[in-house]
């Protein structure tokens, strides 16, 4: 699902900026890979209120099941957005 809006996007954009298809989707592709991985640091630490490296060194995060999800999600995040950034290189070696 994120490779088909992050690729929408750059056709939609890449059609009124009159560019090429085979340059707009790799980097619509980059664009929403970083993106992804940038949205990953928003549960906790950088733009959030809590400390990233909380479940490292504090014994009762570890038995905390809302702060174990919230890092598995985060993980899920930066895996799609590094799959969408592989996803470009690849659509921009083909293309």
């Amino acid at each position: 699902m994120a490779s088909a809006v992050s690729v929408g996007i750059a056709l939609l954009i890449g059609h009124f900026r009159g560019s090429d298809p085979s340059r707009s989707v790799p980097v619509g592709l980059y664009i929403g890979g970083a993106a992804l991985m940038v949205v990953s640091l928003g549960g906790m630490g950088v733009f959030g209120s809590g400390n990233i490296y909380r479940m490292g060194y504090d014994e009762a995060a570890s038995n905390d099941h809302t702060l174990r999800e919230l890092h598995a999600s985060r993980g899920a995040y930066v895996i799609v957005g590094l799959l969408l950034v592989g996803l470009g290189v690849l659509f921009d070696w083909m293309l």
